[in-house]
């Protein structure tokens, strides 16, 4: 055999083994990329399990009988989001859930029965796997590969301090700049333009059964004559939470709410708002879907010219040249749920990804 069939012999077999090299390089890369993939897939599945399973455990916070959401109710929302976002479920071994304590340790498995919930739950913890075949990592004797991961969601409740909530709802397309409001701005909280037909704004507490609340007797319609109660004892509105719909009055007497109104004026006084994004429906039947809450110091209450409490002076001047109801309030800042015991008349209960203080 002559020199140069050797070198030539030499370079077929560097050829062939770059060629396995990049091939093998190209399989890392192709299995790599498609794990990566199942795994964001199974990730938002389990993330948005988790937020569903955490929404229906609120729902004890709001019910008024706690027991009456159990471990069916609770494991049906994180199957159903679990598999809405392109997990078998129906697979063994492929979703599992426990219910946590506000420090994320696990206290019991969630399940498919109408079992009381621990009442030390304060969240869920779901665990997704997702076995899928392999292109070329079979080829190293990986045909197959899982992608598995978590999450873990808590109910937060409104802070320590300060009220529970105001009853009137605030419209986000107020604010502008998409629904930011701006800390130190003043914005028209209420006025008397309808939302809905027969609307004007003002809330009224309304639970699952259809009851008023802080009323004796318990009445079954909207009662407008409560606004002022409301305004004085604003415990009475219960926990609310993001995405909950709210029932709106169908008008109501200004001038009686004003000695009430006057009482919360000024830079020591903090209310709590929900603001809502979307309504439904007319009259007494209309409701306000929540999509946060604010805390706002009210400046202005006017009825007529004659009629108005303001703190600072001048305040009202803008609803005065109007010469038509408002009330005006500097905004502070979003109310952010801090998940502490104690703390459920503030109004705020909403699911979130971060453990509770």
């Amino acid at each position: 055999m002559s020199h140069r069939e050797k070198e030539s012999g030499q370079s077929i077999v560097i050829i062939a083994f770059a060629i396995m090299m990049l091939l093998a390089l190209v399989a890392i890369v192709v299995d790599v990329g498609n794990a990566y993939a199942h795994r964001r897939m199974v990730q938002n599945a389990v993330d948005a399990a988790a937020l569903a399973g955490a929404r229906k455990l609120a729902d004890r916070m709001v019910a008024s009988n706690p027991d009456s959401v159990k471990h069916i109710h609770v494991s049906y929302q994180i199957r159903r989001y679990a598999q809405e976002n392109g997990l078998p479920v129906s697979e063994p071994g492929i979703l599992q859930a426990w219910f946590i304590d506000k420090n994320g340790n696990r206290l019991e498995q969630v399940r498919p029965s109408p079992d009381f919930i621990n009442p030390q739950a304060r969240g869920v913890e779901v665990i997704g796997k997702l076995p899928f075949t392999t292109y070329f990592a079979h080829l190293l004797g990986f045909s197959t590969m899982e992608a598995a991961t978590s999450a873990r969601a808590w109910v937060l409740r409104g802070p320590c301090n300060g009220d529970s909530l105001f009853p009137v709802g605030i419209a986000q397309s107020i604010f502008g700049g998409g629904g930011v409001p701006q800390p130190g701005t003043t914005y028209t909280m209420w006025d008397k333009t309808k939302e809905a037909p027969g609307q004007f704004g003002w809330l009224y507490w309304k639970d699952g059964n259809g009851v008023v609340r802080g009323t004796e007797p318990p009445q079954q319609n909207s009662n407008t004559t409560n606004l002022a109660a409301n305004i004085l004892d604003t415990s009475r509105s219960g926990a609310w939470r993001v995405n909950d719909w709210v029932h709106g009055s169908s008008g109501v007497s200004f001038q009686p709410v004003l000695d009430e109104l006057e009482q919360r004026m000024g830079s020591s006084h903090t209310v709590i708002v929900p603001i809502y994004d979307q309504v439904s429906g007319t009259g007494d039947n209309a409701v306000y879907r929540i999509v946060g809450f604010g805390a706002f110091q009210m400046t202005c209450a006017y009825s007529s010219k004659s009629h108005y409490v303001e703190n600072p002076s001048g305040s009202c001047a803008p609803c005065r040249e109007e010469d038509k109801p408002c009330i005006r309030g500097t905004f502070v800042r979003m109310i952010e749920p801090s998940g502490d015991d104690g703390c459920l008349d503030t109004g705020v209960v909403i699911p979130s990804f971060r453990m509770p203080k």
